[in-house]
Order: structure tokens, then C-alpha cells, then sequence
């Protein structure tokens, strides 16, 4: 949800990145109610200067530091979340821990992506040293099981 305030300090934090989207310059934005956190523009100079009201959203948070998303009053269009699957409902069959974790991972990003590869790399290294073989019945409970422990250790360093 977008909020509303005013620009107290825009700084330049370095040299600009490029990403597939263009190429953008970062910079450190404190707002008029105490936010503070970084921002990106695809041109050199911002185009919201100090004293001008924006309307701004959080976007994720890296290590203490919020990754901001500035808009004009009225214009903000807040970022679409991708739906969660909702499990079928059978009375007969309800659903496991598991499968609803399985359903989190499909539909939350490129984060829960890379633990789950990071979880697969593991099994699949411990597998080879123990020289046992891969036993298809647990091998996705195994990798869910790994990839939520790689995940909340990540949220630690967060």
C-alpha cells in the first residue's frame, strides 16, 4: 500500500548498474515521515527533488536497507503479487504440510528457487558420498524439507 510524504534528502550511494531493463543509478532517499532507503532511476538526476510529495511503497528489505519504489500522488500502480494456489479441498485426502510448502515454493520467486536448488545440490552431494541410491518416494520431501532450512537461514541474514 503507497504512502505519502515528502522528500527531505536524495544523495547519489555510486556508479550506476545495468540489468535487462536498461541501465540505472541508485540513490539514498530520506522522506519527510522517517523513512529512509534506496531508490534507482533510469536517467542520471532523479526526477523528484527535495520538498516534493511522492507517494512511495517498500519494496523488499536487504540487510537493514529498504529497496524503495517512488511514484507521483495518484499515479502509483503498487506492485501485482502473484496468487498463491489454494490446495483442492477433499475430505478424504486433506492436505499435507508438505504440499502446501510445495505450493508456497511454485508461486513466491526466484528466492525460494535458488533453496530449492541449493537444497537438490546438497541431497544430491550426499547422496553420491554415502553411495546410496535416490529413493523416489522421499526425495521431494527431502528437498522441501532441506530448502525451508536454507530459507530460514537466509531470512536470518536479512
Amino acid at each position: 500500500m503507497p504512502t505519502i510524504a515528502t522528500i527531505t534528502s536524495i544523495k547519489p550511494t555510486g556508479d550506476n548498474f545495468e540489468t535487462p531493463n536498461g541501465v540505472y543509478w541508485p540513490y539514498k532517499v530520506i522522506l519527510s515521515d522517517g523513512t529512509t532507503g534506496e531508490a534507482s532511476s533510469k536517467t542520471q538526476y532523479p526526477k523528484y527533488q527535495v520538498g516534493e510529495e511522492i507517494e512511495y511503497e517498500i519494496v523488499r528489505t536487504i540487510k537493514g536497507l529498504n529497496k524503495l519504489k517512488i511514484g507521483k500522488p495518484g499515479g502509483f500502480v503498487p506492485r501485482a503479487k502473484a496468487p498463491v494456489p489454494t490446495p483442492a479441498k477433499d475430505p478424504f485426502n486433506p492436505p499435507t504440510t508438505n504440499s502446501i510448502i510445495a505450493n508456497k515454493f511454485n508461486s513466491d520467486g526466484m528466492e525460494r528457487g535458488m533453496c530449492l536448488k541449493i537444497a537438490a545440490d546438497l541431497v544430491a552431494q550426499n547422496h553420491r558420498e554415502t553411495k546410496t541410491l535416490v529413493d523416489k518416494t522421499t526425495i521431494c520431501e527431502e528437498l522441501v524439507d532441506m530448502a525451508e532450512q536454507i530459507l530460514a537461514a537466509s531470512n536470518k541474514l536479512k
